[in-house]
């Protein structure tokens, strides 16, 4: 029973460091998506205003063929309300910017006020890995699936943990023991060896319950795992 705890302690400190290790490649991916975001959201906003001056231009254009009879006035209102659309399309840009900037800034404990400069801009490089191989190598060092396969292997060891109370307990002791007597003599030393059992055969179902509950623990573990294998 002890050495069931104390490999169940040894790998819930082995989860533990899986967990932030996690932690610390989530904060890198979390850190380089926004950075990507940020220029993402960028270049957007540079479409979206060339897009409101090619609008404003056609509007001009459009209001002076207006006013000299060659254009409906359905074809200015048309044109109006492109623009209209497209000044809202750059004003949620911006506003997606400016998010962006402060999710950076949260992700890497920056004053919201300091300035953020960027100093590099981004660059499409191929990925040619192939899917099976990624998958391969997704499965061997994901740290979450193998923090999954440790609460699996747990759930194997608390099924044998509850099944310790089927069996007895056995105690052993030895012991030493001194008398004084008038003259020195062999017989001042005793010692004393003991060996006791105890088998508990009536806890009114509690054994069988405890196992029934780790066996339902030991499943739910072997789901979640094939899930996040999947």
């Amino acid at each position: 029973k002890n050495q069931l705890n104390i490999n169940i302690k040894k790998q819930y400190l082995q989860q533990s460091e899986l967990n932030t290790q996690r932690t610390a490649e989530n904060i890198k991916y979390n850190s380089i998506k926004a950075y990507y975001d940020i220029l993402e959201a960028k270049r957007t906003i540079g479409v979206d205003q060339e897009s409101v001056s090619n609008y404003e231009k056609h509007l001009t254009n459009v209001q002076q063929l207006y006013t000299a009879g060659s254009k409906p006035k359905s074809d200015l209102l048309r044109s109006e309300v492109s623009l209209a659309d497209a000044r809202q399309t750059l004003i949620k840009a911006q506003n997606d910017y400016d998010v962006d900037v402060i999710t950076l800034k949260n992700i890497i404990k920056m004053n919201r006020d300091e300035e953020l400069n960027l100093t590099e801009d981004f660059q499409y490089i191929p990925f040619d890995r192939q899917l099976a191989d990624c998958l391969s190598y997704a499965a061997e060092n994901r740290k979450d699936l193998k923090e999954s396969q440790i609460d699996y292997d747990v759930a194997q060891k608390n099924v044998e943990l509850a099944k310790v109370g089927y069996k007895p307990t056995v105690s052993a002791s030895v012991g030493t023991s001194w008398n004084t007597q008038m003259l020195p003599s062999v017989s001042n030393h005793g010692y004393t060896v003991g060996l006791s059992t105890s088998w508990d055969i009536f806890d009114n179902g509690l054994t069988k319950a405890d196992v029934a509950s780790a066996e339902a623990a030991l499943d739910e573990a072997q789901l979640t795992l094939q899930q996040k294998s999947d």
